[in-house]
């Protein structure tokens, strides 16, 4: 219907020009020394003419046509959840149901970060294990156990690159090359009886880059790399700021209090060199920073 609208609105436009060529312009339409007219594409004879299909290379229009104006144009898409994404382009649509892969959740949809999630149904539990990650690195966390039970671990979001070797309540984490904050998982059932489901945030950290910001570059740490001796600086009335460092492994190498200062000296002491992750807990979140130590 929108390509018969087009062409009947061109050849009305054309016809009170009064003569063949497109409202467009330059060339196109103008029959010259007996030739083919050229369509909208500059091709002699061609098929692209108005009111016929195109691309405007816009993945959030769909149905382009040419108009009489030899303009390839689309109507643009729905965004459904008003997240800013169009609809083509949308990994998710906030509120949109999904199964997260576990009988332990009922009414399954995904969130605002397209993680699917749903409502526990059975007993809540803990995971226990190191909240903050190297990639390439494997982490060992765990939960109750349950005898006879079926437990299955996830990661959320699923992307790719994860390992995940578990046995039972126990499994090793291997995260990829990224920094991300995501969620890992687990649930035990028994038939069709959840005995248990628990899932806990995890930062991972990108040791191959310089430094990053786990939700935005709020902090900087200069010198980096040093000696040990690091500055930590934060820009905005961010109030309590409480901050750790911790080893490629997981393991807590400085222990802070809390500070309301713009500008704070971390040091290491006789810390041997190598990467150190530093995680700062504010009012607004977290993040997460690379330190080197050479």
């Amino acid at each position: 219907m929108a390509r018969i609208t087009a062409m009947a609105t061109c050849y009305l436009l054309i016809s009170l020009l009064g003569h063949a060529q497109y409202a467009g312009g330059s060339g196109r339409g103008e029959v010259q020394s007996g030739a083919l007219p050229d369509d909208c594409a500059g091709i002699p004879g061609g098929t692209a003419m108005p009111g016929m299909d195109c691309d405007d290379n816009d993945p959030c229009t769909i149905g382009d046509l040419w108009s009489c104006t030899c303009v390839c144009l689309g109507t643009v898409s729905a965004d459904t959840d008003g997240d800013g994404l169009c609809d083509p382009i949308d990994p998710c649509n906030t509120g949109d149901a999904c199964n997260d892969g576990t009988a332990c959740t009922t009414d399954d949809v995904y969130d605002a970060n397209c993680i699917c999630a749903g409502t526990p149904t059975g007993g809540l539990g803990a995971i226990l294990g190191n909240w903050l990650l190297a990639d390439g690195l494997g982490y060992v966390f765990s939960t109750s156990y349950v005898a006879g039970a079926d437990y299955q671990w996830s990661i959320q979001p699923d992307t790719a690159g994860w390992i995940l070797v578990a046995q039972d309540s126990t499994v090793q984490v291997t995260a990829p090359p990224i920094n991300a904050q995501v969620q890992l998982c687990v649930s035990a059932t028994q038939g069709d009886e959840c005995l248990l489901y628990a899932c806990t945030d995890l930062f991972v950290m990108d040791v191959g880059v310089q430094e990053t910001s786990g939700t935005a570059q709020r902090f900087t740490v200069h010198p980096n790399p040093s000696d040990g001796r690091f500055e930590l600086v934060y820009s905005g009335p961010l109030g309590q700021v409480r901050y750790d460092v911790q080893d490629a492994l997981g393991r807590t190498v400085h222990l802070s209090g809390t500070t309301r200062a713009a500008k704070t000296l971390i040091d290491l002491g006789n810390t041997v060199p190598g990467v150190y992750l530093l995680r700062v807990d504010h009012e607004r979140g977290t993040d997460v920073l690379r330190l080197v130590v050479r």
